[in-house]
């Protein structure tokens, strides 16, 4: 990614008094906004960073006056630092934090709308900030603006029940890592409590970054157990799926409402055995197609390896998303050659093994 650096990180600083005496909660949320350089800018517009509470994008949209804790605007080296105790925050609290471009600002407060540039501070998948832990915020504003209202409805179903983030993704899915998923992909993001019992859903569309008509949008539900905001074990995987299967479909974002497929929960999260052996890695090439090239328009290949012995089971538990029993990788465009790590929670040395190369076109 091209971009310029504008302004410079400063560290997180919490300070602690003496063991036994009362603490003062003095942290401080420190760190640097950079812009990416294909964002459309009016002449040196002002670049703002807002604080708002735990990251419910459908609040801060819908109702940013009571969810919007504060606003400010860097000085001129580009850093910001915020004094959490000025705003009634503490160590331990969750905030969102988003930088923007105001290309239109003049005077009063300032939001972002259509024509402005926004980013997010993100720690992998997590969109929220915990102050006192996460330290450094960085925040990229690599997302123009767009003028449109879409909502995306469907239906939760199953019996599980917890905490649950929903996503909106328009991206590439790179491999059978769920946290692979590229973070500037996500153009929906909401967190929400199930029950249960099946539940209906509405997920905002956030209009940064895509404009409408937006295709190949997939929704994801993670089932966070430990609800600590990111895929990891224990968890599982949701999908807006085909009826009467576990094959993900697609849906196109338009202005207005838009129906999902009923989304179920079929991609438990393993962890991976402790072990002092070496990774699992296989390596190999395969002959190119006609047409395959390093152009980033060629379609990706992908190499899967699948566990069977049964050409029919291995392409149907692919398809049912029986993740258990495969993995893959995406591989660098236009090379030939892949080296594929497999988890040790599904294969072991000595299990016989599909692998295939797979031309998405």
């Amino acid at each position: 990614m091209n971009f310029k650096i504008l302004f410079v990180a400063i560290v997180t600083v919490i300070a602690f008094t003496s063991c036994g005496a009362l603490q003062e909660d003095t942290a401080v949320i420190a760190g640097s906004v950079m812009v990416d350089e294909g964002i459309s800018r009016a002449s040196s517009p002002p670049v703002f960073v807002a604080i708002a509470r735990n990251g419910d994008m459908e609040a801060i949209q819908n109702d940013p006056a009571n969810t919007i804790i504060s606003v400010i605007q860097p000085d001129d080296s580009g850093d910001f630092s915020i004094e959490c105790k000025d705003y009634g925050l503490k160590s331990g609290d969750e905030v969102f934090l988003f930088a923007f471009i105001d290309n239109d600002y003049a005077g009063g407060i300032p939001y972002p709308t259509p024509g402005d540039a926004v980013g997010f501070y993100h720690n992998g998948l997590k969109l929220s900030y915990t102050i006192g832990v996460d330290g450094q915020a960085t925040i990229l504003i690599n997302r123009q603006q767009y003028d449109f209202h879409a909502n995306i409805i469907g239906i939760l179903d199953g019996t599980e029940s917890g905490n649950v983030i929903l996503i909106a993704y328009a991206g590439d899915f790179n491999s059978s890592n769920f946290s692979d998923i590229d973070i500037d992909a996500v153009i929906g993001y909401k967190k929400l409590t199930k029950p249960a019992y099946p539940v209906s859903f509405t997920l905002p569309v956030m209009p940064y970054g895509y404009n409408v008509p937006i295709g190949g949008v997939y929704i994801i539900a993670l089932l966070d157990a430990n609800a600590n905001g990111i895929p990891d074990e224990g968890d599982t995987i949701g999908f807006a799926v085909e009826p009467g299967s576990n094959t993900p479909v697609a849906v196109t974002v338009t202005n207005g409402v838009v129906s999902a497929s009923t989304i179920k929960f079929v991609m438990p999260i393993y962890g991976e055995p402790a072990t002092n052996d070496p990774p699992l890695t296989i390596t190999g090439q395969f002959d190119a197609p006609t047409g395959y090239s390093s152009d980033s328009t060629t379609k990706p290949i992908f190499v899967v390896v699948a566990r069977g012995s049964d050409p029919n089971e291995v392409f149907t538990n692919i398809k049912n998303l029986n993740t258990q029993t495969f993995d893959f990788t995406r591989v660098t465009q236009g090379e030939n050659t892949f080296a594929l790590t497999i988890s040790r929670s599904k294969f072991n040395p000595g299990d016989q093994v599909f692998i295939f190369a797979l031309w998405d076109k």
